[in-house]
């Protein structure tokens, strides 16, 4: 399976070094000592990051490292055995799923923002028509009763275009 997954030929990965295996910045901040020297301590490392293949390109793989133990008993040498699975598909997927919450969140937050803003701004001309209207029906008073009718269905709707505003920054609030 390694042998696939790494595009090496039949028995080519016996006795490779496994940092040939890591991504280069992986290399340089002693990710593979870490993993062996972990390993060696617990008998096992795990990990999920990004590999590479022999050819260099790069693979997101699910991985335990073994500690084989000593391979000759009166050297310093040791075995380790690497463990993976390819779940470069998988990572793409959590990330493309990752950019469309994103990417939703985003787009929501513009929305509350405009209904916000648009609520803000309907209030000013509610407030001018609703002092307006009062002013005509306490200036007229009762010299016209049929006045009071077109005053009465404005304030009416002026009190329900001002509910609906509320509930449109309450809604912007959530």
């Amino acid at each position: 399976g390694a042998e696939v997954i790494l595009g090496a030929e039949p028995g080519g990965l016996v006795g490779r070094d496994i940092s040939s295996i890591f991504i280069p910045r992986d290399i340089a901040a002693g990710i593979p000592e870490h993993e062996m020297l972990e390993a060696r301590s617990r008998g096992t490392a795990s990990d999920d990051r990004w590999m590479a293949r022999l050819d260099g390109s790069r693979f997101w793989a699910s991985g335990t490292m073994v500690y084989l133990g000593p391979f000759i008993e009166e050297k310093a040498c040791c075995a380790f055995l690497k463990l993976f699975r390819d779940l470069t598909e998988v990572k793409m997927q959590l990330e493309s799923s990752r950019k469309r919450c994103r990417a939703a969140t985003e787009s929501s937050d513009k929305k509350s923002a405009a209904i916000a803003l648009l609520a803000h701004e309907l209030r000013n001309p509610l407030s001018g028509i609703s002092l307006a209207a009062g002013m005509l029906k306490r200036k007229i008073g009762d010299q016209l009763p049929a006045t009071g009718e077109p005053l009465d269905l404005i304030e009416r709707n002026v009190t329900r275009a001002a509910r609906l505003i509320e509930d449109l920054m309450q809604h912007s609030k959530v």
